[in-house]
């Protein structure tokens, strides 16, 4: 595979990463998960760090890009989709519970939805990496 369809593949999907996040969490259900805030104080940033925020989508979708390109060697938006729900929802959770075991940011009901949203976040995000990475092939196959 080219670098340039791959590199292409991360930047797509961390693109729609933000998007997808900025639609999810801070518009449809910023009520909810405010409302489901631990106990701890002064950890919600105001404003968000949007720099940080974009690299950490960007990170998510290289990983993704990584799974789906090199290990998996999927391509498609189906197969995409599926991989990056799936991953989405194992990471949210490992990383929720965990941090539940340790600090009080988010009350349970938050964390164990969590997974749910980012299982339809990553798997948005995992099928315009597949998207991407299955363009040109037919073309190639030619």
């Amino acid at each position: 595979m080219p670098q340039g369809r791959f590199w292409a593949a991360a930047l797509a999907g961390g693109v729609t990463l933000f998007i997808a996040g900025f639609l999810l969490w801070g518009m449809a259900l910023s009520g909810f998960f405010e409302a489901h805030l631990g106990s701890a104080t002064g950890v919600v940033k105001e404003p968000v760090d949007m720099v940080h925020l974009a690299l950490g989508q960007i990170i998510w979708a290289v990983l993704l890009t990584v799974v789906m390109a090199k290990w998996a060697g999927v391509s498609g938006f189906g197969p995409g989709m599926k991989i990056g729900a799936i991953m989405g929802f194992l990471m949210s959770l490992s990383v929720g519970l965990t941090q539940f075991s340790m600090a009080n940011l988010l009350d349970l009901t938050a964390v164990l939805t969590d997974p749910f949203v980012s299982a339809v976040w990553s798997g948005l995000g995992g099928g315009v990496v597949g998207l991407v990475l299955g363009s040109g092939k037919e073309e190639a196959a030619a």
